[in-house]
Formats: C-alpha cells, structure tokens, sequence
C-alpha cells in the first residue's frame, strides 16, 4: 500500500509498507522560520523588526534494506540526482500535498550492513527539503 511520495518530473520516491515489502520514512520534522533584524538603540532594548519569511524545511530519516524488499541504492541514487539536478519536487502523504513544490538540499547515507562482497543489505538516508517559493 502506497503511503506517499516524493517525485519531481524525472524521478521519485515511493513511501510504502505491504505484506511483502516497507519502504517508509521516520522522524519527518516540518520547520518553519521568520528572520529577524536587531536594531542597537543607546541605553534601550535593541529593537525588533520582522526582516521576512524563512523557506519551510523538512527532514526525515529512511532506513532501506533489501530484507524488507526495499532498494537502498536506487532509492538513494534518486534522491542525490533529485539534489544535484535542482529538480522541483511534490510531496504527497495519502492524498495529502505537503506545501508546494520542495528542492532536496541535503541527502547523506549511512552505510549499516553489507554482504561479504560489499553489496549493500542496509542504509539510513537522512534526507533535507527546502520549500521552493
């Protein structure tokens, strides 16, 4: 059963967990910001402005292994060219879009099982959206 997606035009992510197979996300975290600029005024407070909006930012966690009928190396190729092609992306949760288009900014890997002949069993992928306005 299918759970979500991240997907831009050229490639995407499923989010899914079935009898025969899981690949989700844990720990997605939403962030939102507002920058602010600080007036020095002499013997008072420093004075506050609101400076503006901050993008959204999202991040998670996935921990792909084969046991589970995930592919580490596929999902993790599709997530490094998502970041270092720019691609815009739509992130849907059920039938729910999240924000508008978002631009992965950071993806690392951790290596966590290999086979003897170094293929990968299992990684975690740490994974950063940025909201594109």
């Amino acid at each position: 059963m299918t759970i979500g997606s991240l997907a831009s035009g050229k490639r995407s992510v499923l989010f899914y967990a079935s009898s025969e197979a899981v690949q989700t996300f844990d720990d997605m975290e939403l962030k939102s910001s507002v920058s602010y600029s600080e007036h020095k005024r002499h013997m008072k407070r420093p004075l506050l402005e609101m400076t503006g909006i901050n993008s959204d930012e999202i991040s998670f966690k996935m921990t792909l292994s084969i046991l589970l009928g995930a592919t580490p190396r596929a999902t993790h190729h599709a997530l490094y060219y998502m970041m270092t092609e720019g691609e815009l992306a739509t992130l849907v949760l059920g039938e729910t879009v999240i924000g508008g288009k978002w631009v992965v900014t950071n993806v690392s890997k951790a290596y966590k099982h290999l086979y003897k002949d170094g293929k990968q069993i299992s990684c975690e992928v740490s994974v950063t959206l940025k909201g594109y306005n």
